[in-house]
């Protein structure tokens, strides 16, 4: 905290920050006296937080140290992409005293810039852009458990974490919920506070309902961006509230059955009173208007006396001169904000994470799991989130790797490895739409191998409509959508080397426009001596039409030797689109592995990580690619245009305009319309 202090040029903060106006010198004054009067009547509670000293060494009212503002752009238009955002672009600080409340709570401005603070800076910011995003929200001051207050997730369960795989017997699923049970356990008993150990402090945010259709409260924890129930057992105590406009005492007991209505005063007490408030007016209302004057016009003993002598008068004179002075107290609106306005750069937002825990990485311990995440164009090879998921609690037996990217060239946007004991693991890869070959998922066993291979693609793009293709040792299996010959599976077992099929089956979906006896709905092509074909089910029959064709060397009937040249027409065809098949698949892996060798990223002009000479060649090469493609379109029409004129009629057209070598617009547009 002190090294911040010392990196600030008090030159470049804003007359607001170094002093105070009439207004604010008067509501400090007020909060003064209500500190001092809550002292009085609670002193069994610790003193509340109202005038923390700024960046400059100045006390600010909290309130005031709230700034509304909604940042222009569509990600922090809700509280998810608030909090999300605020967790993850700023560096926790601890409190100097875990147990006490901080002497220095700077300004939202300061802590966007400078990218670090402490939870109680967190929740200002945080609160700051909710309220700008027109959500009821407020700065909640009170106690936590410990793994909340010093940002501990190793005992918290991964968001991300998602168990795959399917358990058949009945036997091992009772043995995952009882383990699952026994953890459950484990991990609430690690959580129980000792009655003798200290609450620590911690600020968070509170969000009511009414506003931007939030239907329920809910607290949201400005450190890790997660919402959590106002019931929620990690909040231990909650000691007040504030907003831009007020600032409430808690009078309820604990923090899990509390009623957030801050209109009533029973459960609230608020800084600046409304005419139903009648706990603390009068004591404070004595007190304000000689804290505001110059405490030099009297002697301080006099003035301490006098105090004492307002206190102790209960006769109706002096009740009138309270009610008057509670009037001017309601009165009172809070001074507008001191804190300048927020301002947050495109590329601060695309960055994420600059300046983070290591340069621009921000990595979270959770139990048996880690997650890694990365600013855009940090990795070269556009790595931006790695969740590892272990088998103990260690940490050291990894299980499941998850990598989510981002500007990939090849459009790979997710891999997952699932690693097993053996050398071999199962990896899945997932494309956006745009990549070659229309592949939008791929899966297989590395070390890679060609015979074992499962894709997935985006079918409606495709001129086969081939949506899914799996590839096991000695077989494969296609899967097809939307053709017009309504196929829509096909098997193969391929031949040795490059040589034909050994079998290949073909199913059909029902073409209404043909008898159920003439569609057929599968062919089977055994070798090339041999073809098998069974009709779809005709209306009231159970066994379908099938046919079954041997090659002869003498045909002996003209329309069953009809039939099966056209068979073996369509099976030549078959056999053409399964060697294309095997090929592409072919071509895909070998595609890949040289995606994989030379990773190239889409540059975003608002990059940083990337040299600025190699963004100005990327630039210069477009522009040379936009200006090579647009003379070769001029020149192509000049040749066109050159072509025309050469015409008979284009040439008495000439002459008629006097045969000259160029021509003006209109003499152009003339000449083309005649001829």
């Amino acid at each position: 905290m002190s090294e911040t202090i010392r990196e600030l040029d008090l030159s470049q903060c804003p007359p607001s920050y170094k002093e105070n106006s009439p207004l604010e010198k008067r509501l400090l004054a007020i909060s003064d006296v209500f500190q001092c009067r809550y002292t009085d009547i609670y002193p069994d509670r610790k003193p509340l937080l109202l005038c923390p000293l700024n960046e400059c060494a100045v006390r600010k009212f909290v309130s005031t140290t709230l700034r509304p503002r909604l940042l222009p752009y569509k990600e922090l238009y809700s509280w998810e992409g608030c909090a999300s955002f605020i967790a993850d672009h700023l560096m926790l600080e601890h409190l100097d005293s875990s147990i006490s409340l901080p002497t220095y709570l700077f300004s939202p401005a300061f802590v966007l810039q400078n990218q670090k603070g402490t939870c109680f800076d967190f929740s200002t910011l945080l609160c700051s852009l909710l309220l700008g995003a027109g959500y009821d929200a407020y700065c909640v001051s009170g106690y936590a458990d410990k793994e909340m207050c010093l940002l501990n997730q190793e005992l918290e369960e991964c968001p991300l974490l998602v168990t795959k795989g399917e358990v058949t017997k009945q036997e091992e699923v009772r043995a995952a919920l009882l383990k699952g049970q026994q953890d459950k356990q484990r991990l609430h008993r690690s959580r129980e506070r000792h009655p003798s150990d200290p609450m620590l402090v911690h600020c968070w945010v509170l969000v009511l309902l009414g506003s931007r259709s939030v239907e329920e409260n809910f607290f949201i924890d400005a450190l890790t961006g997660k919402s959590y129930s106002t019931a929620d057992k990690r909040f231990l105590v909650v000691e007040s509230v504030w907003n831009q406009h007020n600032y409430w005492v808690n009078m309820q007991d604990g923090c899990n059955n509390m009623l957030y209505n801050l209109e009533d005063i029973a459960m609230w007490e608020p800084l600046l009173y409304s005419s139903a408030s009648q706990k603390l007016t009068l004591n404070v209302s004595r007190k304000v208007e000689e804290k505001v004057k110059s405490e030099e016009e009297q002697p301080e003993d006099e003035q301490h006396e006098e105090e004492e002598a307002q206190l102790g008068k209960t006769d109706s004179l002096n009740a009138n001169k309270d009610e008057v002075k509670t009037k001017h107290l309601k009165d009172f609106v809070m001074p507008a904000s001191w804190v300048s306005k927020l301002r947050l750069s495109k590329q601060d937002l695309e960055t994420r994470y600059p300046g983070g825990e290591k340069n621009g990485e921000k990595v979270t311990q959770y139990r048996k799991a880690k997650l890694e995440r990365f600013a855009p164009y940090l990795l070269s090879n556009g790595l931006v989130t790695r969740f590892t998921t272990f088998k103990d609690l260690k940490c050291t037996q990894p299980s499941i790797v998850k990598e989510w990217f981002q500007h990939r060239h090849d459009h790979l946007e997710e891999k997952e490895r699932n690693l097993r004991p053996t050398d071999k693991s199962i990896t899945f890869e997932r494309f956006t739409p745009g990549r070659s070959f229309c592949l939008k998922h791929h899966r297989y066993v590395t070390p890679t191998s060609e015979t074992t291979q499962e894709m997935e693609f985006y079918g409606h793009v495709r001129s086969d409509g081939l949506v899914r293709r799996v590839q096991l040792p000695g077989e494969i299996t296609e899967i097809y959508e939307d053709r017009d010959d309504f196929l829509y599976y096909r098997f193969v077992v391929p031949g040795p080397g490059d040589g034909p099929p050994e079998k290949v089956i073909d199913r059909f979906h029902r073409n209404r426009l043909k008898v159920a006896s003439e569609d057929v709905a599968q062919r089977v092509f055994i070798g090339r001596d041999r073809i098998e074909v069974t009709y779809h089910l005709e209306d009231e029959r159970i066994i379908p039409e099938f046919k079954n064709f041997i090659k002869l060397p003498e045909p002996k009937n003209a329309y069953t030797y009809q039939m099966t040249l056209e068979l073996i027409n369509e099976q030549d065809k078959v056999t053409n689109a399964i060697t294309d098949s095997m090929k592409e698949a072919k071509n895909i892996l070998s595609t890949r592995k040289e995606e994989e060798e030379g990773i190239k990223l889409l540059l975003s002009i608002y990059n940083d990580k990337v040299p600025f000479q190699n963004r100005l060649q990327e630039r210069a090469h477009l522009a040379n690619q936009v200006k090579l493609m647009a003379e070769e379109c001029q020149g192509q029409e000049q040749a066109q245009f050159m072509e025309l004129l050469s015409t008979e009629d284009c040439q008495e057209q000439r002459i008629q305009t006097g045969n000259p070598e160029t021509l003006t617009q209109n003499e152009n547009m003339l000449t083309s319309v005649e001829c």
